[in-house]
């Protein structure tokens, strides 16, 4: 049996949400492989091996909100050096940075372990929003009209460029986190400020206004798209909370759109995941203008695996089991 460590926890703002998703990954894991749980300390000097059970058990009842360091009663501390003694492959269940932005990746490069999802390269551009979009601009895929914002620069040069209500978030985050909507001008200083304790780059979009989906791709070289879902958010926008609340979003699978644009945004999700050149899997957000033209808001190249998360709703509408969607990524490991 293979022995595949589930890689997850460490330095990033999901540390939650990354163990959410582990333990989903481990609770359907193909009855081929063996789970090994190798949790990273929120100071990512250290790895913590942990039995399946243990883990499953102490990440049962996790909140989302809640970015306290888990304790697992037991765990055998192991050093990076180490890791490659626990198992020959790696299942990155990370997201954020130090996860979904390349640098797990290329340390798994150095170390000689192959992993799930896309390579150090791909996980870069995917997770720094500004160089992706400087990619589709140059590809001529749509997306929002942005500004980008640097430390110290005059605020009003936004307003002279795009038209309220704009969306003010971090260049290098997942999950919506530190983005504000700003429906007003003096909201703006205090959105920048949010952003900036993220990421001293800030990209300040103007809102597109039509209806948010969003397409998951598995695959390789032969590439399939997944059903299309349509994202109904309980709030004023898809934020943290509607994503990770079971009531925080209406999720409608396959979207109600019709044959000629579901079409259009499966070609560019496929699209994008060859340009960015991820690996395995990847699931891209875009909104439907009002013109009924696809923008592409970002692509995830380690999307959410949790009992809410999208891709495995869509995977599920395609008739692929979450025990199946996982064993194709194991399989489309490399590195």
């Amino acid at each position: 049996m293979t022995k595949v460590i589930v890689l997850t926890g460490g330095k990033t703002p999901e540390y939650t949400i990354s163990l959410i998703s582990a333990r989903e990954v481990i609770r359907h894991f193909p009855k081929e492989y063996q789970p090994i749980p190798m949790v990273i300390a929120k100071n990512g000097s250290y790895l913590n091996l942990t039995s399946k059970k243990t883990f499953l058990l102490k990440t049962k009842n996790l909140n989302p909100d809640n970015q306290q360091e888990v304790i697992f009663p037991g765990a055998k501390k192991i050093n990076w050096s180490n890791l490659s003694k626990a198992g020959k492959m790696v299942f990155i269940a990370i997201h954020g940075p130090f996860g979904e932005d390349g640098r797990i990746q290329s340390l798994l490069e150095i170390l000689e372990l192959a992993y799930t999802g896309s390579g150090p390269l791909a996980s870069g551009l995917g997770m720094n929003k500004l160089l992706f979009r400087k990619i589709m601009i140059a590809e001529g895929i749509a997306i929002p009209k942005f500004v980008t914002y640097y430390p110290g620069e005059n605020q009003e040069k936004v307003f002279d460029r795009l038209s309220l209500p704009l969306f003010v978030k971090p260049h290098n985050q997942g999950s919506s986190i530190g983005i504000s909507l700003v429906k007003k001008k003096p909201q703006l200083a205090l959105a920048i400020k949010r952003a900036q304790q993220l990421s001293k780059i800030v990209l300040i979009d103007e809102m597109v206004q039509g209806r948010e989906v969003s397409c998951g791709v598995i695959g390789n070289q032969k590439l399939q798209a997944l059903p299309v879902a349509e994202i109904i958010p309980s709030k004023t926008f898809f934020d943290y909370q509607a994503k990770y609340s079971p009531q925080g979003a209406e999720e409608i699978i396959p979207a109600r759109l019709n044959q000629t644009i579901t079409k259009k945004v499966q070609k560019l999700a496929i699209g994008v995941h060859r340009v960015l050149g991820c690996r395995g899997f990847s699931r891209t957000d875009f909104i439907i203008n009002q013109g009924q033209e696809p923008v592409v808001l970002e692509t995830n190249t380690i999307p959410g695996l949790t009992p809410q998360s999208l891709l495995q709703k869509e995977a599920k509408s395609a008739g692929i089991g979450y025990t199946e969607m996982v064993a194709k990524i194991i399989k489309l490991a490399g590195k």
